[in-house]
């Protein structure tokens, strides 16, 4: 079990924002972030300490070596990793990933190569809670939990200078747009992903949010007004799968969007880095608080690492999977005594159980037979109050493994008829002067379907119980060959 490794970088002030002659809210130390923030007129100082933290004077090259560096050296071991860039736009999200083709991405690639001789990439973006192909013409792409993006189309590279092409095409068809923090804005989430040695190498550069301006709102056209809300509901379901991980909880809703689902295995088994990226201005600094608060969240999850050793992915070391097979095999020896024991600690109650089916199934069979005789009202009132304690006496489930313990419906459904009838016919001799009702050998009882019904009406008998009776009947008729417990 590892966490995930947090990382924070702090940009230069934007000419912007030395124009406006906002003030420096953030300052940075080994491994602190301190943000100066003002509550009810009084400033004061908040900390976030992570494990690393970048200042402004920082370079891609420092950057790739303690973030980057470690994920290629897990996809190299077999694990599956993922680096993603999280922060309000305009903070250099994008330039952390890509930058002048200097950035993680290039590097990562570069890292590779010096490796291994080729490898696998495709690269998508999630734009409006659609997923399209940077590589292709193809949109509205389906994500499956086994095999990721489906119908992305998937490159097959052996230099640098082939996945810079790559990079470059994805970065030319990528949604972007102009927002108040940034000219050229990202407007969609982007996954670059590496497939090699059986590995998934995920670098995900993530659109910033922003917050909503209400004064502006009458502005913003339906496209913009679209773009921040998937952007903002994407991340917020990032944030609830980071919540959830973090306090253990036995459901994560990792489907709640198409970021979460893709960036699953990221969570679920392998390696991943956050990049907080943050701006030192006063004017960014609730955002600035918010990716902090984020970034330490995501600092106290635990994922379940699965990194493979090379020895034994590559097939030479047959002493440590031999220690393997035996361990396996020790565990499925433990699990079966486990079984057993549980299985006679429950033996006596299960033999209980089923002698007292097996009384109530040839109970069942003696009232079939006993109506068959019954020849007079009194002895079918006394089987009916029979009839009753045994309904009482029948579970809702009888065991399974009894042979027998089954009542065909057809055979329910007589008895039901036969109860209705002697029901009907002691109402009768109750209230009227009417003729009992013949046994249910005669010839009028041997009517079918509305007959039956019609009759016992004519004799008072409850119209719900006729009404069920009327039902179970042609449910019978219908399934004639199934059977209930």
């Amino acid at each position: 079990m590892g966490s995930i490794d947090v990382y924070a970088r702090v940009r230069p002030l934007l000419q912007r924002e030395l124009h406006e002659e906002a003030p420096r809210v953030v300052q940075t130390t080994d491994g602190v972030v301190a943000v100066q923030v003002e509550t009810d007129g009084t400033l004061r100082e908040r900390r976030f300490r992570f494990g690393r933290v970048f200042g402004e004077a920082t370079t891609q090259a420092q950057v790739f070596t303690a973030c980057a560096l470690p994920l290629v050296d897990a996809v190299m071991n077999g694990a599956s990793a993922c680096c993603l860039s999280y922060g309000q736009t305009g903070t250099g999200k994008t330039h952390t990933m890509l930058g002048a083709m200097d950035g993680l991405i290039p590097r990562c690639m570069g890292a590779l190569f010096e490796r291994v001789d080729g490898a696998r990439v495709s690269y998508v973006e999630i734009h409006n809670e659609r997923v399209a192909d940077l590589l292709s013409d193809r949109t509205s792409l389906d994500i499956r939990d086994d095999c990721g993006v489906v119908g992305a189309e998937v490159v097959d590279v052996s230099s640098l200078d082939e996945v810079l092409d790559v990079l470059r095409l994805g970065a030319e068809r990528r949604a972007i747009a102009s927002t108040d923090l940034n000219e050229r804005s990202s407007r969609s989430h982007t996954i670059f992903s590496v497939e090699v040695n059986g590995a998934t190498l995920r670098l995900a550069d993530l659109a910033g949010s922003e917050k909503w301006r209400t004064e502006e709102l009458r502005d913003y056209s339906k496209h913009r007004i679209k773009e921040l809300t998937s952007i903002n509901q994407s991340l917020s379901a990032l944030a609830n799968v980071v919540s959830a991980l973090k306090d253990g909880r036995p459901h994560v809703p990792y489907r709640a969007s198409k970021l979460t689902r893709l960036l699953r295995d990221a969570f679920c088994g392998g390696r991943c880095a956050f990049v907080a990226t943050l701006s030192p201005s006063s004017l960014c600094a609730d955002e600035t608080i918010s990716t902090l608060h984020f970034a330490r969240r995501a600092m106290r999850v635990r994922t379940f690492a699965c990194e493979v050793a090379p020895e034994i992915t590559s097939g030479n070391n047959p002493r440590r999977v031999r220690e393997l097979e035996a361990a396996l095999q020790s565990a499925r020896a433990e699990i079966a005594r486990l079984r057993r024991g549980s299985a006679a600690a429950d033996a006596s109650k299960d033999a209980s159980e089923v002698a007292d089916a097996k009384v109530l199934c040839e109970r069942r069979r003696v009232l079939v037979d006993e109506w068959d005789t019954a020849a007079d009202a009194e002895t079918r009132e006394a089987w009916l109050h029979d009839y009753h304690a045994w309904l009482r006496a029948l579970p809702p489930l009888l065991p399974e493994d009894l042979a027998g313990a089954s009542v065909e419906l057809r055979e329910r459904v007589r008895l039901m008829e036969a109860a209705v009838l002697v029901q009907a016919e002691v109402l009768a001799a109750r209230t009227t002067a009417t003729k009992p009702l013949a046994a249910a050998n005669s010839p009028r009882w041997r009517t079918t379907g509305s007959a039956k019904a019609d009759l016992l009406r004519s004799v008072g008998a409850d119209p719900g119980a006729v009404d069920e009776l009327a039902a179970a009947a042609a449910r019978a008729r219908a399934r004639a060959n199934y059977e209930i417990m």
